[in-house]
Parts: C-alpha cells; structure tokens; sequence
C-alpha cells in the first residue's frame, strides 16, 4: 500500500503545496484532543481513522531538483520555511535555539517522546548517523 493510500489527506495536502522535484523529510503524526503527537493513535488511525493527522516537516533535502544535503541545517531549514504555504494537513515544526534543557523538560511534562537536537552547523549524510545530531528521550518509567 502506497503512502497517498494510507494517508490521502497528506497527499492531497502535499499535491496542493504544487513542489517539483523536492524531497520532504518529516514526520506523520496523530494527534490527540490536546494537539499532542501519539504514537498509539497512529497505529489505531491505520485501522480506523479517528484522530487528526498532520505531517510534521523538519527538514529539506531537494529543492526544484538541486540537492541541499551538504548545506547546514539552519539554510535547509530557511529554504523549506520559504516554500512551504500553509495548507491543512501540514506544518513545518517548530525549533529552539539554546534552550534545548527547557525543551526538554517541557516535553517530559506534555507526555512526549523526546526531542531532536542538531548543531546549526550539520550537513545531511543520507545512511550516517553523525554526533552533530542527537536524540533525547524520556525514559518508559516517566508518566
């Protein structure tokens, strides 16, 4: 089963953004009544539709057929930020510049699962995890 057969609001919201050869990465999320990300109700909407979806966009990796994985994620980013119109059913997510620990406790507190954190400086390298990014998780014993 394709992605537009699964999601066709994301694919519709995606054809409606009328990009050319540009390559998205992001994320599709469920949300709950709060407008919190959760997992459980993206497994549960495959099944049966529920929940709002959203794709959660954070990064740009083609644009108009040039290749941007070797600008940092800071250009990637302002790029994506220029061709992305609102539409329903997508939004670019959001980021915080040196106040990652807060994010981090905020996150706890709201029940999420983590946050990325990425050097303003890192390139994309498709297949690598480099240390310019980490993933900061709340451990499973944490309400």
């Amino acid at each position: 089963m394709s992605l537009g057969q699964k999601f066709p609001t994301i694919r519709d919201a995606v054809e409606a953004l009328n990009l050319r050869s540009t390559i998205l990465d992001g994320e599709i999320v469920a949300l709950d009544e709060e407008g919190i990300p959760r997992f459980q109700l993206l497994q549960k909407w495959q099944k049966r539709p529920t929940a709002p979806v959203i794709y959660f966009l954070f990064d740009l990796l083609w644009s108009d057929g040039r290749d941007l994985t070797g600008n940092t994620v800071v250009q990637r980013r302002e790029r994506l930020e220029q061709i992305i119109t609102p539409v329903a059913g997508i939004q670019v997510g959001g980021y915080v510049q040196n106040r990652g620990k807060d994010l981090f406790t905020l996150a706890k507190e709201k029940g999420l699962e983590g946050i990325i954190a990425k050097r303003k400086t890192s390139v994309y390298r498709p297949g690598k995890r480099l240390p310019d990014w980490r993933l900061h998780r709340r451990s499973r014993q944490s309400p």
